[in-house]
């Protein structure tokens, strides 16, 4: 096996990973160059797609955990610090505030700003990973 068949069969495997969450089984052996090209275009494709939807599903669940904060601040008059307080605390759990945004389903690249608002908030067992 050449160094480029070798590279060109763990690029595939990677990037069917990527796509699928599983690697492959099976995967032909043999495959001319416009094979490799196609399934390598068709990969890509699925990839791109999966990441827009998985920035769609961030932005609906961070749209619905602000539609809750708007919620408490309202129905109960609290101001933004203390309604994420109550979501941080809701079920009591401890957790790590990467963890929170892993179960809230938003966006790990929001948890600084969250973190900064729940300092605020002066919640002070608060740890991130």
């Amino acid at each position: 096996m050449t160094k480029m068949i070798a590279f060109a069969d763990t690029l595939l495997s990677d990037m069917y990973k990527d796509a699928y969450g599983f690697r492959p089984r099976n995967y032909p052996e043999f495959m001319t160059e416009d094979e490799v090209n196609a399934e390598y275009d068709h990969l890509e494709h699925v990839i791109n797609c999966e990441l827009l939807l998985e920035q769609q599903r961030e932005l609906c669940a961070q749209r619905e955990l602000e539609g809750r904060l708007a919620r408490y601040m309202y129905e109960w008059d609290v101001n933004r610090s203390t309604a994420l307080r109550w979501e941080w605390e809701g079920d009591g759990e401890e957790r790590d505030l990467g963890y929170w945004a892993y179960q809230m389903g938003i966006s790990y690249y929001l948890v600084p700003m969250y973190l900064d608002e729940l300092r605020n908030a002066g919640v002070a067992d608060l740890y991130t990973t």
